[in-house]
């Protein structure tokens, strides 16, 4: 792909490139070519061979995520869908993968693209950047996470509250060791759920330790690592609680490569619920997320941005549920209430 500038003017995209670009051909390498220093996003344009280029996607919103792999933003995304569609509005699908650099590539395409608006889970509270959009007059939603540097809508979950109740849980089955397979600080959500952790653990009279609080980045691969390296502390904890689903996964992989039982030899308790954490052996207990409620939520914020709301950045708080299966049970086969 190539950026070129006409006559010592704006750089351009070309229509063909930016289409290839969104179809999955080479954001690698736009997101290199568009975090040139010597190029500034906000300068960058569409053209197509001097003519005037239409807005194709007009209708259209871009919803980047950072991690479409992660079942938790498929809720999501059926959420903001349904919402989108009754007012005839599409949606466009960017991966970016917890890359800062894949969601800047997809941020400056949603300018060029002239999207009807976006709505982002920003890879990193503090570095995320969504100027561009905001400069562009682009409306823009946050899910799932903040970005500090720009006061815009958003939707979030009461991360620290959830965490607090699955952790006070733990406690209440008995487990005083109690370790925390957690996400990547950069982000609202990791901080957040570290918080709420760390407050049951204190409001019981157990003081947080460091070697039992381990951070990967929400990917499967990460949560593996992470209860590998737990299961080599001395002493070992009794229960974990995991940050998010894949992690989940992973922790329970390395848990059965170790031959530890579970809850017998490790208590856990996972955020997010989706319909196979009840089919496991044994079930999982999890942290509900309400998805569709928060992508729902998130479109309705976008739909009034786009109806000519002026008012400042609004953010709502949406609560979780524990769901107490037997993987946080100590005496399985006991009441589950």
């Amino acid at each position: 792909m190539r950026l070129a500038g006409r006559g010592g003017g704006r750089p351009t995209v070309s229509t063909n490139t930016f289409t290839r670009v969104l179809n999955g051909g080479g954001i690698g390498r736009f997101a290199a070519r568009s975090r040139n220093p010597e190029i500034p996003s906000s300068s960058i344009s569409r053209s197509d061979g001097g003519m005037a280029v239409p807005r194709p996607l007009a209708k259209v919103w871009a919803a980047i995520f950072s991690d479409t792999e992660n079942p938790f933003f498929s809720g999501v995304l059926r959420g903001v869908e349904a919402a989108a569609a009754r007012d005839g509005y599409s949606i466009l699908l960017c991966n970016a993968d917890e890359d800062l650099d894949r969601e800047n590539a997809y941020l400056d395409l949603a300018v060029l693209g002239e999207v009807a608006g976006v709505i982002v889970a920003p890879t990193s509270e503090e570095e995320t950047d969504l100027g561009r959009l905001l400069d562009h007059g682009t409306p823009v939603v946050t899910v799932d996470r903040r970005a500090l540097r720009n006061q815009v809508d958003g939707v979030l979950v009461d991360n620290a509250a959830g965490a607090c109740s699955g952790t006070e849980h733990l406690i209440s089955e008995g487990f005083s060791r109690i370790a925390l397979i957690g996400g990547p600080l950069r982000t609202t959500t990791a901080r957040e759920r570290r918080e709420g952790y760390e407050r049951a653990l204190r409001l019981h009279g157990i003081e947080p330790r460091a070697e039992l609080a381990v951070f990967a980045d929400y990917k499967r691969q990460g949560g593996y690592d992470a209860m590998s390296r737990l299961l080599r502390t001395r002493p070992r904890p009794e229960a974990v609680l995991v940050s998010n689903n894949l992690m989940a996964v992973g922790a329970l992989e390395a848990l059965r490569e170790a031959r530890c039982s579970v809850p017998r030899d490790m208590g856990l308790v996972a955020f997010d619920e989706f319909p196979w954490n009840g089919m496991q052996d044994p079930p999982i207990t999890t942290i509900e997320q309400p998805f569709d409620d928060i992508g729902r939520s998130a479109a309705d914020l976008l739909l009034s941005r786009l109806a000519g709301s002026a008012a400042t950045g609004r953010t709502v708080v949406l609560n979780t549920e524990l769901r107490i299966r037997e993987s946080s049970v100590k005496n399985r086969g006991a009441d589950l209430g």
